[in-house]
């Protein structure tokens, strides 16, 4: 066998060749078949037609128990407390209680992070 192998001597030419026309008579024959074979669409297994309706009967269920738990439960009132109001309950208190309360405050961990 031949060691050295130049590409020079082959140069930039294509070493195949397709016979003119072949893409377009390629093309048409895909086409034909195409148009010949019939495609039936399938239905799912049975096994899996009911899976779907139990699913969608189940997310159904849910949301109906959502909008019933939602519409009958009371909702939350105001209680009609504000600011104003509690200041004027701390006001109220004696000096003792006022300091008692300003040291709890103080001391909570969670109040003054």
């Amino acid at each position: 066998m031949k060691d050295d192998f130049c590409f020079e001597e082959i140069g930039k030419k294509m070493p195949y060749n397709v016979p003119d026309g072949f893409f377009d008579q390629m093309e048409k024959t895909l086409n034909e078949r195409l148009a010949a074979e019939t495609y039936a669409v399938s239905k799912p297994p049975v096994a899996t037609r009911k899976r779907l309706w139990i699913a969608s009967g189940a997310v159904a269920a849910a949301v109906l128990l959502a909008f019933v738990v939602w519409t009958i439960l009371p909702k939350e009132k105001n209680s009609g407390y504000d600011f104003d109001a509690v200041e004027m309950a701390f006001n109220q208190l004696s000096a003792d209680d006022q300091a008692y309360l300003i040291e709890i405050y103080e001391d909570d961990i969670f109040a003054n992070e």
